[in-house]
């Protein structure tokens, strides 16, 4: 037979960040470490 399991996610708090300047960021697969995208912003603007 085939069985599942479920668990309520335990919810994480953010975490603050002040952007006030230009910065580069990049997603990352976790298990290979390959770049999947990646991006910069010039002007960060609330």
């Amino acid at each position: 037979g085939v069985g599942a399991i479920t668990a309520p996610m335990v919810p994480v708090p953010p975490i603050p960040v002040k952007v006030d300047r230009p910065f580069y960021y990049a997603i990352v697969h976790q298990q290979s470490k390959a770049v999947l995208f990646q991006g910069r912003v010039v002007s960060p603007k609330v």
